[in-house]
């Protein structure tokens, strides 16, 4: 699991005002068992999870999770120089890393 879910955070808050302070990570989760005569296809199988998940607060794991450690490392922190550049630094961020930022965007963030 590579990130820490807003519920986990106002969890181990709860946790913590009741005096459980070793309390690092809670998660909650919901597993589905699809019965069918044939087995679904890739196509069908993301259907489903479209249609029963929220992709902007969940994930979906196809095994079992055992821990929530994760061995990728983070990547390092890049600064933007838009102060002495201007709005081409932020273009050139977002063209390397593809924010997909539009002209909106650009305005708002420069």
């Amino acid at each position: 699991m590579s990130f820490t879910t807003a519920w986990s955070t106002n969890a181990v808050s709860v946790c913590h005002a009741c005096g459980l302070t070793s309390m690092r990570r809670i998660e909650r989760s919901r597993r589905y068992a699809l019965l069918s005569r044939d087995p679904l296809s890739e196509s069908q199988l993301r259907a489903f999870a479209a249609l029963v998940h929220d992709r902007m607060t969940e994930e979906v794991y196809e095994a079992k999770l055992d821990s929530f450690r994760v061995a990728t490392l983070p990547v390092p922190v890049e600064t933007v120089p838009l102060l002495a550049q201007g709005k081409d630094a932020l273009r050139a961020a977002d063209e390397r890393y593809g924010f997909a930022f539009d002209d909106f965007d650009i305005d708002f963030y420069a």
